[in-house]
This record gives structure tokens, C-alpha cells and sequence, in this order.
């Protein structure tokens, strides 16, 4: 059993280090007038909208020139342009909880073949197994539904 969970505590975190690696480069420095760059620009001048599919936080809130733009509407009383800013924002951190939910099913999935294929033909391990594999696709449909219609609203908020 020791082994057993050695190897997998080690696959685990392998695909850990795997999924959350990333590169690191020097920031090249902008020819446009003002510096521009920033953290928020990626070498091709577009913002960096998403990371790893997860969206940033001020996703929707940014200018031509990568500057975060929260400046409510003014000579508005009704205080729309505040609450549209809070709700892209909102939006976008449970757009990322969901993608965050997708992952964890992933892994979840492949926990539960890994469960199917050291079940040695035991009945009641291959139903365990079937049972976790069959959450585990509940919950990434579930979450690949609610990062739809997370899009959806954050659409047409940003009309």
C-alpha cells in the first residue's frame, strides 16, 4: 500500500508541476511612446487576457494600450459604470473558479482510471472506480456549463 501511494503522491505531482510551470522571460521594453509595456502587455502587444484559460481578474476593464481602465461613467447618478466594473470583475473570478473546478475534474478522472486499472478485477473496486469516474465527468460538464454561461453574461455586460 505504501508503494501504491508513493507512486501515487509522485504522478501527482509531476502533472502538478507539469500544469503549473511556466516560463519566465525578459521583459522587452516598448517603443511606443510612455513605456507602455507593463506587466499586463505580452511580447505581441495584445493584453494578456487569460492564463492557463483562466481569465484575469481585469479582463474587459482594459484600454488599447493595456492601461486598466476603472473610471465609472461620468454624469451618470445611477452609479451603472461602478456596478458594471464589479461585475466583470465578479464574472471573471468565477469564470476562473469554474476553469479551476475543470482542472480539479481532469485530475479527478484520472484518479479514478488509475482507481479502474489497480482494481485487479474486485467488484467492488471497479464500481468505486466507475463511480469516481462518472463524478468526476458530472462535475467537468457542470463546470463547462457554468464558464458558458459565465461567457454568455460577461458579453453582454461588456456591450
Amino acid at each position: 500500500m505504501n508503494k501504491k501511494l508513493a507512486v501515487l503522491i509522485a504522478l501527482f505531482s509531476i502533472g502538478f508541476f507539469t500544469l503549473f510551470s511556466t516560463n519566465t522571460y525578459a521583459q522587452v521594453p516598448s517603443v511606443t511612446e510612455g513605456g507602455g509595456g507593463g506587466s499586463t502587455s505580452s511580447s505581441d502587444g495584445k493584453c494578456r487576457t487569460h492564463f492557463l484559460f483562466i481569465p484575469t481578474w481585469y479582463r474587459g476593464l482594459t484600454d488599447g494600450n493595456c492601461n486598466i481602465q476603472l473610471k465609472a461613467d461620468e454624469g451618470s447618478n445611477t452609479g451603472s459604470g461602478i456596478s458594471k466594473i464589479v461585475w466583470t470583475i465578479a464574472l471573471n473570478l468565477i469564470q476562473g473558479l469554474a476553469t479551476i473546478v475543470a482542472y480539479a475534474t481532469i485530475i479527478y478522472m484520472i484518479y479514478g482510471s488509475m482507481l479502474y486499472s489497480l482494481a485487479q478485477g474486485d467488484p467492488k473496486k471497479l464500481g468505486a472506480a466507475k463511480s469516481t469516474i462518472s463524478n468526476a465527468i458530472i462535475g467537468f460538464v457542470i463546470s463547462l456549463i457554468s464558464a458558458v454561461i459565465v461567457n454568455f453574461i460577461f458579453g453582454v455586460l461588456s456591450k
